[in-house]
Order: structure tokens, then C-alpha cells, then sequence
């Protein structure tokens, strides 16, 4: 059974998020408060668990690896091999890719989408997003599965 689904956010999470779910037939729309999906440049350190799932996408964010630790006290120095490098990721070539993949796979992205409120109800929740600095609001519904 397809489901609307809502992503707050066009963060990495969020759009690993909306990827996943429209390619597995769900109906997703994100909603990103930044009126231009322009990440500013950031290195994110993750695990080569990453690489793993996203392909060849997390490849192409990859900047450097991390082989050791190296821990310094006084005089001693203790170095931690890893068995898999640790990888150091430009954020904003991982936003965009990930953007571009949610995208193929079906979701939508709604900019210029800034989240206002999020309220419960017994069966249901309510979330409030703003279109625009001062924006006309927009209400929406959602129904809890069981």
C-alpha cells in the first residue's frame, strides 16, 4: 500500500530518508526551509559503513580516509589501527548527490518550506510549514499506521 510520507528537513538524513522510501513506491515530499538546496561546505567524519550504503554516490563525497589513531600523552605515543578506514566527507557534495537520487527515485522537494509546528492528536498529528520569510502557512494532516 503506497503512503504519503513527510521528510522535515533536506538534511543527509532526510534525503537518505526519501530516497529509500520512494524507491521502495512510497509517495514522499520533503520540506526544506532553505529557499536553495546550497549546502555550505562541511567535512562530516563517518564510518566506511557509509561507502556501504550509498554506492558509488558515497564515494564521490569521500575526501580523505582515516587509517589510524594516533593518541598522545606526555612522552607515549599509542597508535589504533582500523580495520576499515574511517572517512572524511565534503557535506555539501553528499546533500547534493543525495538530493539528485531522492529526486530520481520519485520524491519531491519542496524549498522554501520552513517548518512551523508540529502538533498531536490521538490518531494523528498536525505539522504547520511557512512558505517564505512571512509566507502563507500550511497545514497538514497525517494519520499514524498501526
Amino acid at each position: 500500500m503506497m503512503q504519503k510520507v513527510a521528510v522535515i528537513g533536506a538534511s543527509a538524513a532526510g534525503l537518505f530518508t526519501a530516497y529509500l522510501l520512494a524507491r521502495k513506491g512510497q509517495q514522499v515530499q520533503v520540506f526544506e526551509g532553505s529557499d536553495h538546496l546550497d549546502p555550505s561546505p562541511r567535512a562530516l567524519i563517518v564510518t566506511s559503513r557509509m561507502r556501504d550504503l550509498l554506492g558509488p554516490l558515497g564515494g564521490q563525497a569521500v575526501v580523505n580516509e582515516i587509517r589510524r589513531f594516533e593518541l598522545f600523552t606526555d612522552d607515549r605515543v599509542a597508535t589504533v589501527p582500523l580495520q576499515r578506514p574511517d572517512l572524511v566527507v565534503e557535506r555539501a557534495t553528499l546533500i547534493r548527490g543525495l538530493a539528485q537520487q531522492a529526486e530520481a527515485s520519485g520524491s519531491r522537494i519542496l524549498l522554501g518550506r520552513r517548518f512551523m509546528s508540529l502538533e498531536p492528536t490521538s490518531r494523528a498529528l498536525t505539522f504547520t510549514v511557512e512558505r517564505g520569510q512571512g509566507g502563507a502557512s500550511l497545514r497538514i494532516r497525517t494519520s499514524f499506521y498501526s
